[in-house]
């Protein structure tokens, strides 16, 4: 069974941006790999970019000289369905605001939410399956308070024998 999240930022005016991510959405894989592998706009952008997921890991981007595809992902890479299994119209979705994705959200059957919030320059997340916008958390507190240690970088993979 998959622990599906959804991944975006809230922008400086108030709107969000989020994809999908079907599988390890749960704090010990995403939350970690978000809080060690992509601090700072840039690089929430480039992921982002990616349109929804399959698997979020460590890098971006694959190298160019190796094979990498939704099948045969390399090592480390995230894995997404636009650019990996050309599915096509997966790109990040548009909210107007945080109450409009959090009604999506709510509704959505989704286990966390992990937003990147521009203005503070921090993870924010919510571990549940209904949230109020209050209900954000700092990611790294969340960590913390479930004995979670990200300083490391290292998530953990439930892979219960999953194809990607």
């Amino acid at each position: 069974m998959a622990i599906a999240s959804y991944i975006g930022r809230v922008n400086s005016d108030g709107s969000v941006n989020a994809i999908y991510c079907h599988n390890a959405g749960y704090l010990r894989h995403t939350g970690v790999m978000l809080i060690s592998f992509y601090q700072g706009i840039d690089k929430v952008n480039e992921l982002l970019n990616l349109g929804d997921l399959s698997l979020l890991d460590e890098y971006v981007s694959p190298d160019p000289n190796q094979v990498h595809t939704f099948d045969n992902p390399q090592a480390g890479v995230t894995v997404a369905y636009m650019r990996d299994r050309n599915e096509e119209n997966l790109m990040a979705r548009e909210f107007k605001n945080l109450e409009e994705f959090t009604y999506m959200y709510n509704a959505g059957g989704i286990d966390c939410a992990y937003l990147f919030d521009v203005e503070k320059g921090q993870w924010l997340c919510v571990d549940s399956y209904r949230f109020e916008q209050d209900e954000l958390q700092p990611l790294e507190d969340v960590l913390r308070e479930n004995g979670i240690d990200y300083e490391n970088g290292k998530a953990e993979l439930y892979t219960m024998n999953l194809k990607f």
